[in-house]
Formats: C-alpha cells, sequence, structure tokens
C-alpha cells in the first residue's frame, strides 16, 4: 500500500460544499470546514455544487473510445416538446400503454431489449435538443456532467456525435460522474488561485442562485 508523505499541515485550503444539497449534509460538512480552517488557520472557500460537477470534466483523465451501438427493438413516441425544453412524460406514458398492450410474461421475456431501447430513446431526445443548442449559439465545446453522465450509452452517444459534427467534447472519468470529493476540490483549487475565498459567517443553503 502507498502512503503519501502529505499531511493535513500541508492542506493550503479548506474547501467545501456550501450549496445546493440536502440542509442537514450541508450543515454537517460546512461546521466541520470552518472548523477546521479554523483550526489549521487556512483559508475557507465555499464551492457550488453544480459548479463542481462541470469543472470535473477538467480533472485528469483518458476516456476509451467507442461507438453507440445500442440495439433499438422497440420503438416509442419522441415528445415534441418546443425550444430547448425538455419533458419525459410524453415518452413514459409512451411506454406505458405500449406496455399495457402486452401479453403476461412480455417483461421479463425482453427486460434486456426494452431497457435498451428506452435507454436508446433517452438519449435521442438528449442529443437532438443538444444539437438544437449549439446551432442556435454556436457553440461547439460541448460538456456533460452529473450523475447521467455516468451513463455508457449517453457517453459513447455524444463523443460519436461530437466526431461527426466537429465538437470538441468533454466527458468526466465514471468515478467524477456522482458526487465525489474529487470535484469539490478541483473547484476549490481554482477558487483558491483566484483568491475567492469566504469567512467564517458563510452558511449553507439547500437551494441558490448560480
Amino acid at each position: 500500500m502507498l502512503h503519501s508523505p502529505l499531511t493535513i499541515r500541508h492542506i493550503d485550503a479548506i474547501a467545501f460544499t456550501q450549496a445546493p444539497g440536502l440542509i442537514g449534509c450541508l450543515l454537517v460538512g460546512t461546521q466541520f470546514a470552518k472548523s477546521l480552517a479554523l483550526a489549521l488557520n487556512k483559508p475557507l472557500i465555499a464551492v457550488h455544487h453544480m459548479q463542481a460537477h462541470v469543472l470535473a470534466n477538467i480533472i485528469p483523465q483518458q476516456l476509451p473510445d467507442g461507438s453507440f451501438t445500442e440495439p433499438i427493438a422497440f420503438k416509442f413516441a419522441e415528445p415534441q416538446i418546443p425550444a430547448l425544453n425538455f419533458s419525459f412524460s410524453g415518452l413514459k406514458t409512451s411506454i406505458l400503454y405500449f406496455l399495457q398492450k402486452q401479453e403476461a410474461g412480455f417483461i421479463e421475456a425482453n427486460l434486456h431489449d426494452l431497457c435498451a431501447s428506452i435507454q436508446h430513446s433517452i438519449v435521442t431526445i438528449l442529443l437532438k435538443k443538444l444539437s438544437k443548442a449549439v446551432l442556435q449559439t454556436g457553440v461547439k465545446n460541448i460538456a456533460i456532467a452529473g450523475g447521467v453522465s455516468a451513463n455508457s450509452g449517453l457517453r459513447q452517444a455524444l463523443q460519436q456525435m461530437g466526431k461527426q459534427k466537429g465538437w470538441k467534447t468533454h466527458i468526466p472519468a465514471f468515478e467524477y460522474c456522482t458526487d465525489n470529493a474529487g470535484m469539490i476540490a478541483i473547484t476549490g483549487y481554482y477558487k483558491y488561485l483566484a483568491g475567492n475565498f469566504t469567512d467564517l459567517s458563510v452558511s449553507p443553503t439547500a437551494r441558490a442562485e448560480w
């Protein structure tokens, strides 16, 4: 087992999640971070949870190459939602009605194909909206983040579409998709370089503006 020669005394600053999230968890984390910063006489850095998910994309990594080849055994209705808005209620209704028409035992016999087809429908909807957003904005540096970015079908489909359309795609390593300390640390690092500190009066909030 490898052991780092660094100790807590080598820490330059204390970064913590200030918002948004479950208030009980945020209170515990904030109070611990304040106490540690005070005890070590280190600067305190408040991190926005959603910003950290986005910045997880710049943690050094290597991504496997691949193509999106999920089977499409079943076709479901695609919701026609205007502009760049999302709603999956129509898709869920389509799936429900489809399953209600099937005979007993159908789900068990076709579970894998059903899951793959539903995933394909969702990924297709997401990427169509993304393509529309790129056309409207001209932005071609595309990043995904958060728990949904752990989905292998979405990751592969985005990489494939990015190559086809000339986008520069950014996909976080799998271990940095769901909530993790690494994304807080990388955000804290850049805020430290910018001198963006907070003081001990900071309070956590369950909801916060970006």
